[in-house]
């Protein structure tokens, strides 16, 4: 499944994409998110319980149901079930000192969901998720001092002017992608 936070009514940008998600897809605003990832949160653990003690054939149709809608499966086939959250322009859930939505990015593993966040700006991330990343993607079209500055923040193998030239040649729809291992930090390009 496929979970799409926003504040926006319409997003022109999803609109274009959507057709390409072959996931079943839920839209939701960030008031509303924190009740639905728990619902999520909480009909997956169920599912699983069902899958594990093999009691698909004991429920009513009505508890199958309470189980499966949420998920928008129709059975209980897949012996494991993972969520793709994408939170939209997310930089308003940290600076909320008490948002209920950041503690769940840090339950990830257990509910199974991996998370999309969209920030403007890297220093909006609380130093503790920091830690928690696999993956950062840097769109082109930052100035200079922003990319400079944020450089401090990522923990990259190159300098910091080496950082500088490799991104100061992308467009607006190219990537460096940074992924965080164990064994080291290693730096990919995307160039559509």
């Amino acid at each position: 499944m496929f979970i799409y936070i926003t504040d926006k009514d319409y997003d022109p940008t999803f609109e274009k994409t959507k057709a390409l998600i072959t996931l079943p897809t839920i839209f939701c605003k960030y008031d509303d998110a924190y009740e639905l990832l728990t619902k999520i949160k909480e009909c997956k653990g169920a599912y699983d319980e069902v899958i594990q003690n093999h009691l698909e054939n004991e429920l009513t149709e009505e508890s199958r149901m309470e189980i499966l809608k949420p998920l928008h499966v129709n059975d209980f086939s897949t012996k494991s079930l993972q969520t793709i959250v994408l939170l939209d322009d997310c930089l308003r859930i940290f600076q909320k000192k008490n948002n209920k939505i950041v503690p769940l990015l840090y339950e990830n593993r257990q509910p199974k969901n991996i998370y999309f966040l969209t920030l403007h700006d890297i220093f909006a991330l609380p130093p503790s998720l920091k830690t928690n990343i696999h993956t950062i993607w840097i769109f082109g079209r930052y100035n200079e001092q922003k990319i400079k500055s944020a450089y401090h923040q990522l923990n990259l193998p190159i300098s910091r002017d080496e950082f500088w030239e490799a991104y100061k040649s992308l467009g607006n729809q190219q990537a460096i992608i940074i992924y965080y291992d164990n064994d080291k930090t290693q730096l990919e390009y995307l160039l559509m």
